[in-house]
């Protein structure tokens, strides 16, 4: 996720950017189902797990390709909400 927030500067501009962030939000997104227990997603319910996988999910599987504009609008509107909630958990 950090290399997120540090390339979405030129990510309008750039598209080996815009592709690393999507590949990131992918990664963000499987790893909330394969390495968290559902004990532990409960213990955060202030995130919204099932939303992250969603997004894995149109990543992954093209759901009628991904829109760019919604993954910028989740880089700059979500992953910072996102980083905050979980500093507040995660030292």
């Amino acid at each position: 996720m950090i290399l997120i927030f540090l390339w979405t500067a030129d990510f309008p501009n750039s598209s080996m950017r815009a592709e690393a962030c999507v590949f990131n939000l992918m990664q963000t997104g499987e790893l909330t189902k394969t390495s968290l227990t559902d004990e532990a997603k409960d213990e955060i319910s202030t995130i919204p797990w099932k939303l992250l996988y969603g997004m894995r999910n149109r990543i992954v599987h093209g759901y009628s390709g991904v829109d760019m504009q919604i993954v910028w609008d989740t880089i700059k509107d979500d992953l910072p909400k996102l980083r905050q909630e979980l500093r507040k958990h995660i030292p």
